[in-house]
């Protein structure tokens, strides 16, 4: 009947007693999991990236406004998940990619540029980020399939990434160009600069061969299996 019940169906129906148990201990922990960790990130940007920096957190009233963040972003998620968790046009997976492929490119380019770029003003890059996403927003079709809105052109979600990195990239260099930065900050330029000689190491070989294992893993599946 729906996309989102096949692997519980299949747990329920398929597996033996006892690997139940398991099965739906692990999906409730990875649930847990994922739930708190994204609930802690927001709270602490939160607190020290918006409150803080305004001058309304100090060390006696630290705690109480991170716990006031914690229960503010529950609610947030909450409702999000009453929001979306109804809608029959997509499985609930894919309404999840579907909105983080709106930030995932931008986000990428924010970390490229900040990487590899020197001459990337600040005003340039929230530029980008805040218009990419509002076009990737503008013109994903599973957002407007959910909230009925067809500006007349859409894009499917996978690709939104690509459009979303494109465009903040560009973005930021062409406001960076008409407005380069006031003044930079004399110890960051005193930092070491990342170079691709910084990829030869032992973690990068290991993630590489992890890579090539998936992909490996995922072509010979079917007659892995068969």
């Amino acid at each position: 009947m729906k996309a989102d019940l096949m692997m519980p169906v299949f747990i329920l129906k398929y597996l033996p007693h006892g690997l139940i148990g398991l099965l739906m201990i692990g999906i409730m922990s990875a649930a847990m999991s994922s739930l708190s960790s994204t609930i802690n990130s927001l709270s602490v940007v939160t607190v020290e990236d918006i409150l803080k920096r305004k001058g309304y957190i100090n060390d006696s009233n630290y705690m109480n406004y991170s716990r006031y963040m914690v229960v503010f972003w529950g609610v947030i998620c909450i409702g999000v998940a009453f929001l979306f968790g109804g809608s029959d046009c997509y499985p609930f997976i894919e309404i999840i990619n579907a909105v983080g492929s709106v930030f995932y490119g931008p986000v990428l380019a924010t970390f490229m540029l900040a990487i590899f770029s020197e001459s990337i003003s600040s005003t340039g890059m929230k530029t980008g980020i805040i218009i990419s996403v509002l076009i990737n927003l503008l013109f994903s079709q599973t957002m407007q399939n959910i909230i009925g809105f067809d500006p007349g052109i859409s894009i499917f979600w996978i690709w939104l990434n690509f459009t979303g990195f494109i465009l903040a990239f560009v973005i930021a260099y062409a406001v960076s160009y008409i407005k380069p930065a006031v003044a930079k900050d004399e110890s960051l330029l005193d930092r070491s600069q990342f170079t691709l000689s910084d990829l030869n190491c032992k973690e990068s070989y290991i993630l590489l061969g992890f890579f090539i294992f998936i992909i490996l893993l995922s072509a010979f599946l079917t007659q892995i299996l068969a």
